[in-house]
């Protein structure tokens, strides 16, 4: 399944509910072919399957 969830250089921008902070997320592959999205919060990443 191919995700339409933004790409690393043009990731999806959004707020968190009270809109004072923002994070963004796009769609990524890891190198064994696995798709996955990528959360960016300040420094912290993370990945989920």
């Amino acid at each position: 399944m191919k995700l339409d969830i933004g790409t690393k250089e043009k990731p999806i921008i959004l707020k968190t509910p009270p809109l004072s902070s923002e994070f963004t997320i796009h769609a990524d592959t890891t190198k064994d072919g696995k798709e996955i999205l990528v959360c960016s919060v300040g420094k912290t990443v993370l990945h989920y399957d």
